[in-house]
This record gives structure tokens, sequence and C-alpha cells, in this order.
């Protein structure tokens, strides 16, 4: 993962053009914990994914229980169908 000369921005790049395990922790590691974890005040914290295999690993699972992260995973080919902000939230913006 690269971080951009801009703050906050970060980057990483995959041959096949996809994620991949390693590039989930990384910005597991560098981008959310960092970013969540004052505001969760050592509360617990949800991420929620995709059904995308990377995001599920041992090492993954290790660090989210390490740092009171909970990883909720919707099945596959349902998160167009389950993502809480497109059914709660943005329709009423609209």
């Amino acid at each position: 993962m690269i971080t951009f000369l801009t703050p906050g921005w970060h980057y990483a790049i995959f041959d096949l053009g996809y994620t991949d395990s390693k590039i989930s922790l990384e910005w597991l590691k560098r981008v959310f914990e960092p970013q969540t974890k004052e505001q969760a005040n050592q509360k617990l914290r949800v991420l929620i994914c995709d059904g995308f295999g990377t995001h599920e690993t041992l090492e993954t699972l290790e660090f989210c229980f390490e740092n009171n992260i909970i990883l909720c995973r919707f099945p596959s080919y349902t998160s167009h169908k389950l993502q809480p902000c497109d059914i709660t939230i943005f329709p009423r913006l609209k």
C-alpha cells in the first residue's frame, strides 16, 4: 500500500487488478483501525464487508479480535440487497 502526498489517500496495486488478502489486511491496519480507534474509545467497532473471501483470513480475524473490531460479512452476491445505507439512508436523501 502506498500513501499519496495528499494526506489520507491510499492506494495499492495488485497484478491481477483485484484486491487480495494482503491488501485487505494492510487497509485494515493502516486506514480503518487508525481512523476509528480514537473515536471508538476502546469500545467495539463494526466493519461491514462484502462476501469477497480476502476479507476473512485468519490474520484479519486475529487483528480484528485484538483490536475490538467485529467483522460482519455479507453473504456473497447479496451486498446490493443488504447494504444498509442503500436501503435506509440514501433513498430518503434522493
